[in-house]
């Protein structure tokens, strides 16, 4: 089936397209908009089809592109152009992609114009947009009722995860009226969602949970939280990603190998904070998430995780604190990614190596 695909031609007119398309890729992003259009008429069209497979092969060989980097400027080009009606529209991804976590033009419009009048005359910031976003799925939430918010409980979530360190998304448990409220129709969702096939960037594979909001909080109900992950457990084909800075309850269950607890830490106060919890608990895949990274940290030796992510924020942290924590993990060989809402990326330092990865990680 898939020499099929490979060997069909373009026709004349698909050629001018595909060309036009990348030329727009190859001007080096002038805008994310332009660039997620191209993406999305080249996916759609398949116009890649002469020279690869697949659309995320496309973007990995041709473009060193991630599938879930891809499809976050596609849905961030929708976003913009779904918020345009109003008059204004974000001028970056960051700004974008909170948006994305709405389905309807008329959810996006309004979060907008919220993000916009809360921001005075000045810039419009992510965690404005973040904040406004938040407060219109919670309007339209309903109390003891599944949240029209446009996903279907039995697949997981495509894109839209702000760091941009995993693929997929999954919301077994919302906010309604501010309180953690578990859908059941949602659990089976990992289950009869597949991972794309073929691919070999562990991203695909990626899964958040309950993203947008701390599943391990003391308001989450243990007959709740427990059903989660007894429904993560029956799936392990994906790789789940947990996050909290409940680090005692989140550290304190025995989670397989493809279930991965991740403390969200901010401060030194929090890292010692949950170091100690891990070092307490019986999960055995443990990493740290800084985001925000507010200040210099120090880290364990050995550190009692085995991989850490720094993710941006609103606004960015500071390149010493960046640096800082990504030395440290080079010289004590823990594995270390920079999400892409990161815009101070040590990567693009010319004497950085980063460090070879363990296995099982």
């Amino acid at each position: 089936m898939s020499k099929q695909h490979v060997v069909e031609t373009l026709n004349k007119s698909e050629k001018q397209e595909f060309r036009k398309c990348e030329a727009v890729i190859r001007r080096g992003v002038k805008t994310f908009v332009e660039v997620g259009t191209a993406l999305k008429r080249i996916q759609e069209g398949q116009l890649y089809r002469e020279s690869h497979t697949t659309f995320d092969e496309y973007c990995k060989d041709r473009w060193e592109m991630s599938r879930a980097h891809a499809y976050r400027l596609i849905e961030s080009a929708k976003v913009v152009e779904d918020v345009a009606p109003t008059g204004s529209a974000p001028k970056n991804e960051s700004q974008a992609r909170p948006l994305s976590r709405l389905r309807s033009a008329q959810a996006r419009q309004e979060a907008w114009k919220e993000a916009e009048g809360s921001s005075g005359s000045g810039e419009v910031t992510a965690k404005a947009v973040e904040a406004a976003v938040a407060r219109v799925k919670k309007a339209e939430s309903g109390e003891g009722v599944e949240p029209d918010d446009g996903v279907d409980p039995m697949k997981l979530t495509i894109c839209s995860d702000p760091d941009g360190i995993a693929c997929w998304l999954w919301h077994p448990v919302t906010l309604v009226n501010n309180f953690p409220t578990l859908h059941e129709k949602r659990l089976g969702a990992p289950q009869y969602t597949s991972p794309p096939k073929n691919s070999q960037d562990p991203e695909d594979s990626t899964v958040v949970i309950c993203p947008e909001f701390d599943l391990f909080q003391s308001k989450t109900p243990d007959s709740a939280l427990e059903a989660v992950l007894e429904a993560a457990e029956k799936s392990p084909h994906w790789t789940f990603l947990l996050f909290s800075k409940n680090y005692e309850r989140l550290f304190s269950y025995a989670l397989p190998e493809h279930i991965w607890a991740g403390a969200r830490i901010s401060s030194s106060v929090e890292l010692v904070q949950a170091e100690k919890a891990a070092l307490r608990g019986k999960t055995s895949t443990k990493f740290l998430y800084f985001s925000p990274l507010t200040d210099a940290v120090t880290l364990s030796v050995p550190l009692p995780f085995q991989w850490i992510i720094i993710g941006g924020s609103d606004p960015q942290p500071e390149w010493e604190h960046v640096w800082g924590v990504t030395a440290q993990a080079v010289d004590i060989n823990v594995p270390i990614l920079w999400a892409e809402s990161l815009e101070v990326r040590p990567s693009e330092r010319p004497d950085f190596e980063l460090p070879e990865e363990k296995s099982g990680t």
